[in-house]
């Protein structure tokens, strides 16, 4: 399942924004106009056990990978690369559609 039907399931309002190439969140809200908190940072990690977690945060909060652990119940996680990100995530690094989201 791909993100945009994932987040259609649970029933989290979305938009996906076409915008130029950008990595850092911060660079994507000033191409797109939109405010930081209101973009998403989409981070895939790699737990201690070898499951894998899709982390989806605002851009303007910092992701404490430890706090994460804890919430999902395992010793510690890793932040995979960007090559590893898109094999398993099926998304690429670099996206022109960045999104954004309210939760309910």
């Amino acid at each position: 399942m791909d993100l945009e039907a994932y987040l259609k399931e649970v029933a989290v309002w979305h938009r996906f924004i076409d915008k130029p190439e950008t990595v850092h969140t911060s660079d994507a809200s000033r191409a797109t106009g939109i405010e930081l908190a209101r973009i998403t940072k989409n981070l895939v990690c790699k737990t201690s056990d070898g499951s894998y977690a899709f982390l989806v945060v605002p851009g303007n909060r910092r992701v404490s990978l430890q706090r994460a652990a804890q919430v999902l119940n395992t010793r510690n996680m890793q932040l995979l690369g960007f090559n590893e990100a898109e094999t398993i995530s099926g998304y690429p690094p670099v996206r022109r559609r960045h999104s954004t989201t309210r939760l309910r």
